[in-house]
């Protein structure tokens, strides 16, 4: 096995800087932010 497939086959899907398309589903705590839950992961906060 080389140990670069394996660092790969389990490494995250987004990078930092990487662009997605989010869909907001709720409020967030501040006025400015949206809460986006999806199946690639932690729930994400945006601002």
């Amino acid at each position: 096995m080389n140990i670069n497939d394996i660092a790969q086959a389990i490494g995250p899907i987004y990078l930092s800087g990487d662009t997605i398309k989010l869909k907001i589903l709720k409020k967030g705590k501040n006025q400015t932010q949206g809460v986006e839950i999806s199946n690639i992961g932690p729930m994400v906060v945006v601002e």
